[in-house]
């Protein structure tokens, strides 16, 4: 989540899911704007949740909050027991293979 966007994608919040899954949710611009939630099993990422947004008027990323959908937010808010990782729950989790 403290990455910069690359290629007209930002992450946003990033937990581990009540499954043990780590998961984190996601916008894009390009080629279209999207919102989603992919998440971390044993076979690797997957996409359990992803749905057209609007871009802002300027045509620029919106907030991750603004640029998230009701149903997607229902999605992560019935996964995530608890907070959110911060940055170093975040790189203790990458720097583990997310397991």
């Amino acid at each position: 989540a403290s990455a910069p966007a690359v290629g007209g994608a930002s992450i946003g919040l990033i937990f581990k899911a009540a499954s043990g899954e780590y998961c984190r949710t996601f916008t894009t611009t390009q080629p279209r704007a999207l919102a989603g939630l992919a998440c971390r099993g044993a076979q690797g990422w997957h996409v359990p949740a992803l749905m057209e947004t609007r871009p802002s008027s300027n045509g620029e990323m919106r907030t991750a909050s603004s640029a998230f959908p009701s149903a997607l937010l229902d999605q992560v808010e019935a996964r995530m027991p608890g907070e959110p990782l911060d940055a170093d729950g975040e790189r203790a989790a990458r720097d583990a293979g997310w397991r």
